[in-house]
């Protein structure tokens, strides 16, 4: 029976764990190729993959071949160099008031320094302060990578109280705007988070990412799980199901899908895909 687990979003983990990992790595391999552009954004809905494909991410620019043995992009053309990954989660920065926000932002631009040795001054907005860390990073590493997960979080505590979130708003917009300001320096960049790029006036700065939203066919399967992929990666899980149903194979996935459904994300391309959490607990 393949092993399976719906609480782990650390690609690391799940190879040396031994979970069953759906693979999309030729799509990232297009990606971090650069044959397609360097910075990237992409929204899905909740529990869709979004932290497990950053991670996987990660792990591809810290050079860490060993954990793609036997996955697609171990037989195309890489150089698996290693580059300073900074992984920004933005569902860990809170505050009930902006001025705790701030003080939530600062707190991980400090982690970023510490990871990294570096020295940014203090006593500086925090935007400016991101900016200086970038500086200090470049300085002593070279080109790096920049990997931010959920970033429409830190707002959304402040939808029901307008004054606040224009002040969040602002505060969030100096904090991005300087990942443009450093465009040169970055290898790669990749967003991802709930909320469409265009519907938030936050990225006015940001309008250099490429949208993998909706516009781009070859990424509408990036995230999730199309048909094919449950019945390649789960045999023995959909027998299982298939006997529990009094069916066959066939029918047990016609009867998950019946149930789940799936979601299409762009309109020239046929892929269809169904929530890989919710599928796993199934």
């Amino acid at each position: 029976m393949e092993k399976i687990t719906t609480d782990i979003s650390t690609f690391e983990n799940l190879r040396k764990d031994g979970y069953v990992y759906v693979d999309k790595t030729d799509l990232l391999w297009r990606l971090v190729a650069n044959t397609e552009g360097r910075q990237f954004f992409i929204s899905r809905p909740r529990r869709f993959g979004k932290s497990l494909m950053l991670s996987t991410l990660k792990s591809i620019f810290e050079g860490r071949r060993d954990l793609f043995r036997g996955l697609k992009i171990a037989r195309m053309k890489y150089d698996w160099t290693s580059y300073p990954v900074v992984l920004l989660d933005m569902s860990k920065v809170k505050g009930e008031t902006p001025d705790e926000l701030k003080a939530s932002l600062n707190a991980m631009v400090e982690s970023i320094a510490t990871a990294f040795k570096l020295k940014v001054a203090k006593g500086v907005p925090v935007g400016t302060r991101f900016g200086l860390a970038l500086d200090a990073l470049f300085a002593k590493k070279g080109e790096y990578v920049v990997l931010v997960d959920e970033y429409d979080v830190p707002m959304q505590g402040f939808f029901g109280n307008r004054a606040a979130l224009l002040r969040v708003r602002k505060i969030m917009h100096d904090f991005y705007v300087e990942l443009k300001n450093h465009e040169k320096d970055v290898r790669f960049l990749m967003l991802t988070g709930v909320t469409k790029l265009t519907k938030v006036s936050v990225f006015s700065g940001l309008n250099h990412l490429t949208d993998l939203t909706m516009d781009e066919p070859r990424y509408a399967a990036l995230l999730g799980y199309t048909q094919k992929e449950i019945a390649q990666s789960y045999p023995k899980r959909l027998d299982a199901f298939a006997k529990k149903l009094r069916t066959d194979r066939r029918g047990a996935l016609k009867r998950l899908l019946d149930w789940y459904d799936s979601y299409w994300f762009c309109p020239d391309s046929r892929a269809r895909v169904c929530n890989p959490i919710s599928i796993a607990k199934a």
